[in-house]
């Protein structure tokens, strides 16, 4: 009976890691329907970070990576912001508010050094990319797992600051196909990525980019977006070991009722959500090894039966 215990409570422990390493880890489809162009002249935006000095840096905080000992390196070249990793992971975040309900799409322009076409959100040693922007909401902790808000504390303990509940991370390049987001390897869930640059984009090349967040968090969460609280930039290479460089600019909020005349600059819309195999394998464990608990109880339960 001890032994059958004992297995019981292994198998118990390893679903309950496979989840926490796992997070749960989703995909969502985008669309790629075409859009028509329009003749009317586009709108001025509001400009969300200041480039304008050496001094436009001190507003963006790191968030050093735990565990991670070479944090990027943040500068001020050709009128915007630098950020330099070699080797290295880190998120340098900046303070802003935007409504989404006012303001849903949000612009930037950004350029790397160097094309990281092997990377993938789907491989924890192939997940570094060459820049990302995150937009951080003001969404709500409550009702969060264990897993999620032990995840929360760590980060608190370790960077000095409570991260957004939930975040849109935007990778440029890698493998993954345009047409689809997937949940984060680390974020618990709360933090989705998408790929917005092909494996072939070019290197020293500005692209610009125009997302309309509000209908991205509610395809992937469900909800209307509430407010933006965070922008976010970051180039990590721990894991692929490389150098790059990488540049950001005119970060700029736009209007609800710009989206007609912007509306074919702005990138695919998230439309669906599907499991990916990890998380199929995952939900797999976790059945399987309730399943053995079941029959291991009901054998338990037999056999005191039978010695009664």
């Amino acid at each position: 009976m001890a032994h059958v215990k004992q297995l019981a409570i292994t198998l118990a422990a390893m679903s309950v890691l496979a989840t926490a390493c796992t997070t749960n880890q989703a995909r969502h489809a985008l669309d790629s329907a075409s859009r028509s162009r329009s003749s009317e002249a586009p709108p001025q935006g509001r400009v969300l970070a200041d480039f304008s000095d050496a001094q436009s840096t001190k507003s963006w905080t790191l968030y050093q990576v735990q565990g991670v000992d070479r944090p990027p390196q943040l500068t001020f070249a050709d009128g915007a912001l630098r950020v330099q990793s070699n080797d290295a992971a880190g998120v340098f975040f900046h303070d802003c508010r935007v409504d989404t309900s006012k303001e849903s799409l949000i612009g930037w322009r950004w350029r790397v050094s160097e094309v990281f076409p092997d990377a993938s959100p789907f491989s924890l040693e192939r997940d570094n990319f060459p820049a990302r922007v995150l937009v951080g909401f003001d969404a709500s902790w409550e009702g969060a797992d264990e897993v999620s808000l032990s995840w929360k504390r760590k980060v608190e303990q370790h960077v000095g600051n409570t991260p957004p509940a939930r975040a849109l991370c935007y990778n440029f390049g890698g493998n993954q196909p345009s047409g689809e987001a997937v949940d984060a390897w680390f974020g618990m869930g709360r933090i989705v990525v998408i790929n917005l640059r092909p494996p072939d984009a070019k290197a020293g090349q500005w692209y610009s980019e125009l997302r309309d967040v509000a209908s991205d968090y509610a395809a992937i969460f469900g909800e209307r977006a509430p407010a933006i609280t965070h922008l976010a930039v970051s180039a990590d290479t721990h894991r692929n070991h490389r150098s790059v460089i990488a540049d950001f600019d005119d970060f700029v909020a736009y209007p609800v009722t710009a989206a007609g005349v912007l509306a074919p600059q702005i990138g695919e819309h998230v439309i669906a959500h599907s499991q990916s195999p990890l998380a199929l394998w995952t939900i797999g464990a976790g059945g399987l090894a309730a399943l053995v608990l079941v029959a291991a109880g009901a054998f338990v339960l037999r056999r005191r039966k039978l010695e009664t």
